[in-house]
């Protein structure tokens, strides 16, 4: 029997999902849909519409056979995969189950005095010296009122694969989405001047 890999990828405008066959790669099943505003219910609503709705147009496949394939294939799941846009995070209170700062969007430029402070600590040329990266929108929140013991950041995509998972008492995220907020994607760890960092801000790493 076949195996399947199941995708999402959630852009600036709007969100896709592909289903492949894992042994030949053959995408068996794609559809898409828009949307005008980015919050946290409005992905969450367009992961729910891509796996229950059908779609108007499936690429070269009619409507109900590619919609159909797709009802027979999901008993044979066997990962999935979501992708979001770089640098888009928030703030997720572990108590309360929600959504309680942000999100900060991909483009989303941290204040200049939130880049200085990273700036201290992060080494010259380091991307997390953009204001678009995480790390300075992380100080950000921090400047603006100090994260609390159940606040933890997570990602656009951390907070979708979430709802897969069922788990958001701790986020699980990648390396591509930590490199900006100054993870050490050659040696794999957080660097020491992260810790300093937090330290100094009186932020807990454990988060």
């Amino acid at each position: 029997m076949s195996t399947y890999g199941l995708g999402f990828d959630f852009g600036t405008s709007g969100a896709r999902i592909n289903v492949v066959e894992e042994e030949n790669l053959e995408v068996v099943y794609e559809a898409s849909c828009s949307y005008s505003d980015q919050t946290p219910q409005v992905w969450v609503d367009a992961l729910e519409s891509l796996t229950t709705n059908v779609p108007e147009e499936v690429g070269w496949r009619t409507t109900v056979r590619a919609y159909l394939t797709f009802l027979q294939i999901r008993k044979s799941i066997k990962r999935i995969s979501v992708s979001g846009t770089s640098a888009s995070v928030m703030i997720y209170n572990t108590r309360k189950g929600l959504v309680t700062r942000g999100p900060r969007m991909y483009d989303f430029s941290a204040s200049a005095d939130s880049v200085k402070v990273v700036s201290a600590f992060a080494p010259p040329g380091h991307t997390v010296r953009s204001p678009t990266s995480t790390l300075p929108k992380l100080i950000m929140w921090n400047q603006e009122e100090k994260i609390g013991a159940d606040e933890v950041l997570c990602h656009q995509a951390d907070f979708l694969s979430s709802q897969f998972s069922g788990r958001t008492d701790r986020f699980v995220s990648d390396w591509n989405n930590v490199l900006k907020l100054g993870y050490d994607v050659k040696n794999l760890q957080y660097p020491q001047w992260m810790a300093d960092l937090f330290a100094a801000q009186k932020l807990s790493t454990d988060m």
